[in-house]
Parts: structure tokens; C-alpha cells; sequence
């Protein structure tokens, strides 16, 4: 009987090493924030096959043995971040969501700082004109991210505001990381300002994608921020009409065993209350908290006009305007 104490006891004290994952998108500052992180964390890393800054351990489980499961048994003993130049999805499998961080930037300026590191540290005679036929001058923001909405990934830095970005992150997940630059390019080839109509307009127009991800962040800092200021939770919303015109939806906090509650107002009238406490079938392969029981879905008339959809959550005012 005492063993078997002891061993509950033991089981009960564990601790929950976490698997987090910085997505480190080129030319955001992930380099500088990868950096810092290095200095009080364990950081693996992984920026491709046998690239030379891919540690170790992720050449043997993901490269050469292609085994997630075992990278993630390997790393169970303390708290980990992985980072690196991957896809989102990648490690959803093994990573929780509210555990994966990314910075995103000003397309354009993303675009330009890409093509300056290129033409210094690739190939020195690559030209705008031809970088700008590369995808890494298309939307690749969008493409680093898109398996996840934005308002379901843990936390959405922004480039230009890195020291909000940074305070913000310290408080809602503890994670202290010192401001500092690192992989700056003091030798550009070219700048926004130098840049004419027609070029900047191409970079626009190939990106609108990614600037629409970009204002949704700017967005969501704000939230968080306007939140954090009134000491209230933040919860991550997803939301969706199908064409049989039922909205489901995705609703959780970190770390949280209560389902979170949510008002629905159909074109600014009160539709109807709803708990997000259904195992939700949206994103399969995603490891949502309380076992993937934070869906919703809420028939909708079948013969209403629907204009706006907007959800608040009832204990923090916190609001998601669904897309119609």
C-alpha cells in the first residue's frame, strides 16, 4: 500500500516537460530571437537535412529515421524548444499549438530584407527583378503558417514592434528572452525608399496573402495586449460557416481544465450561449488541450441573411468576428 502512495504520489509530482517550437521565418528577426532563447534554454535545431546549424538529434529522428515520436520521447526529460526555417505543420503532431511562436513582418519589407540577405550571402549577382520570381518573394509568410489559423497558434510576434512583442510573451507564457540584434545587414543592396511604383506595387501584389496575415497579427497583439492590461485570459478563437450553414469553431485556454464560454450574435443580435466542450473534428492531427474537447457548432437559419457573426467570450469580453 505505501509503494503504491509513493508511486501515485511520484506520478501526481511530475513535471510536464514542454515542447515548444519557435517557426523561424526568414528575414522576421528569428535569428536574434533565436539567439537569446539559446542563452537560458535548451534549443534544438532544425534548418533542413544535414544543413549546418540542424542539431544533432534531429538529423538522426527526422532526417534519417523520419520518426517524430521518437524525437519527442528523446526530448521528454527537460523543457525543449525546437526552432529552425520548418513549416508550421511539421511538429504540430508532436507540439501543442499554444506552444509554437513566430514573428511575422511587413510583407514588403520582408521581401527586400530577403532579397539584401541574397544578393550579400547568396548569389551576388542576383538582381530584384529576378528575386522577385523566387517564392521566396510570394506570400511565404502564408505558406510557413497556414496549417493553423493565426488566432490558434500560441503567440504572433510582430517584427516592427519586437519589444511589445517580447514583454508580451514574458507575461502570458513566461518566457523571458533580452532584446537583442543579431544577423543585421549593415551592407544592403537595396531599400523600400529606393524602390519604384511599379516594383513596389509587383511586391504587393504577390503578397497579399501575407499582408493580410500581418494585419490579422497587428490585430491580435493589440487584443492580447488590450488583455493583458486588464489582467483577464486570453482564449484562442477559430471559427467558420459550412455550407450547410452550421458554424463550428475551436475555443481553449493554456493550460485550462474549464471550457471556455461563448456568446454568439447573429448581424449584432444575440443568437444564442454556447460552451466549447465538444470533441472538436476540425484540424485532425492538431493536440488541442483537454483532448481536443474545445469545439463548438451552432445551427444557423437556414433562410436568414447572414451579414456578420461575431463571438465574445462571456467572462472576458473578448470578441472573434467570423468570416462570412
Amino acid at each position: 500500500m505505501q509503494r503504491l502512495k509513493r508511486l501515485l504520489l511520484t506520478l501526481t509530482n511530475k513535471k510536464d516537460n514542454a515542447l515548444r517550437v519557435f517557426i523561424h521565418i526568414p528575414k522576421t528577426a528569428g535569428t536574434s530571437f533565436r539567439a537569446s532563447l539559446e542563452k537560458n534554454e535548451h534549443v534544438i535545431r532544425d534548418y533542413g537535412d544535414g544543413k549546418e546549424h540542424t542539431s544533432v538529434i534531429v538529423n538522426e529522428h527526422v532526417y534519417h529515421s523520419n520518426d517524430l515520436y521518437a524525437l519527442k520521447e528523446s526530448l521528454s526529460n527537460r523543457d525543449t524548444w525546437l526552432c529552425g526555417h520548418m513549416h508550421l505543420i511539421k511538429y504540430l503532431g508532436i507540439a501543442e499549438p499554444q506552444n509554437m511562436v513566430t514573428f511575422v513582418r511587413d510583407p514588403v519589407a520582408r521581401v527586400i530584407s530577403h532579397f539584401n540577405h541574397e544578393a550579400r550571402w547568396g548569389n551576388c549577382d542576383v538582381t530584384i527583378e529576378n528575386f522577385l520570381n523566387s517564392n521566396n518573394a510570394k506570400n511565404s509568410q502564408h505558406r510557413f503558417l497556414n496549417a493553423l489559423p493565426i488566432s490558434l497558434i500560441g503567440f504572433v510576434g510582430i517584427t516592427e514592434q519586437y519589444s511589445q512583442s517580447l514583454a508580451l510573451l514574458d507575461s502570458q507564457m513566461a518566457i523571458k528572452v533580452e532584446e537583442a540584434k543579431f544577423n543585421e545587414n549593415d551592407k544592403k543592396v537595396s531599400d523600400v525608399d529606393d524602390l519604384d511604383a511599379e516594383t513596389l506595387a509587383r511586391i504587393k501584389e504577390q503578397n497579399t496573402l501575407d499582408q493580410q496575415l500581418y494585419t490579422s497579427a497587428i490585430n491580435l497583439l493589440a487584443e492580447r495586449e488590450t488583455l493583458e492590461r486588464e489582467q483577464k485570459a486570453w482564449t484562442y478563437i477559430y471559427a467558420a460557416v459550412s455550407k450547410d450553414r452550421k458554424l463550428r469553431g475551436i475555443a481553449y485556454r493554456t493550460k485550462a481544465s474549464n471550457p471556455v464560454e461563448l456568446e454568439v450574435a447573429v448581424n449584432g443580435k444575440a443568437y444564442r450561449d454556447l460552451i466549447a466542450s465538444e470533441l472538436t473534428p476540425l484540424f485532425p492531427s492538431v493536440r488541442f488541450p483537454r483532448e481536443r474537447f474545445v469545439g463548438f457548432s451552432v445551427s444557423l437559419h437556414k433562410h436568414q441573411n447572414i451579414e456578420n457573426i461575431v463571438l465574445t467570450v462571456k467572462d472576458t469580453g473578448q470578441s472573434y468576428n467570423v468570416e462570412i
